[in-house]
Order: structure tokens, then sequence, then C-alpha cells
């Protein structure tokens, strides 16, 4: 939300992550080619995954490709936090020399 001051906080840190992601699915499309990144307003649009109700705003959720497990991040507004996640909940190991930002 525009109006969210977490939201804006975490836009810039949303966007390093995902830009990062894009960046290794170029480099290794065999490894991250079916990890995506997506931004979603969901006061705007329906949820597709029943359990995937927000706990607040703004919520980041991890749902596995086939899977309709919602998997909630607590952690830091970080995009290198958030990508550490998603490698994580994608089963990916992070390389910290080559995933740094």
């Amino acid at each position: 939300s525009r109006r969210c001051p977490k939201c804006q906080k975490l836009e810039p840190e949303y966007r390093r992550a995902a830009r990062k992601v894009f960046e290794l699915k170029q480099k290794k499309p065999h490894k991250y080619g079916n990890v995506v990144v997506a931004k979603m307003d969901i006061s705007a649009n329906d949820v597709p995954v029943n359990e995937a109700q927000p706990f607040g705003y703004p919520s980041i959720l991890f749902v596995g490709a086939g899977d309709s497990k919602v998997q909630y991040y607590t952690g830091e507004l970080d995009g290198m936090e958030i990508l550490k996640w998603l490698k994580t909940k994608a089963g990916l190991r992070a390389q910290k020399e080559k995933d740094e930002f």
C-alpha cells in the first residue's frame, strides 16, 4: 500500500531480492529457473491460495510449486535476508561470495 510505511520500507529491499533472483536465473537457469518473485496487492486481488492470508502488512509468503502450503517470512525487511530465506525455502544453498548484492 502506498500509505503503509513498512510497505514503503520493504519496496527497495524486495526489488533488490527480485533483481538478484532474476540475475541468478540468467546465470544458472537449471538451478533458479523455477523461482518466481512476485508482488501482489491482496486488497485489490483474489488470493490464489486459501491459506495465504496476511498476518500484517507487508507480508512475504512462499508457496512451493504444486503445493498449497504457505510459509511466512518473519525476518528483517532486508533484500539479502529475503534472498537467503527464499533460497532455503526453494531448497537452494546460499553461496555468500556469489550472492552478495
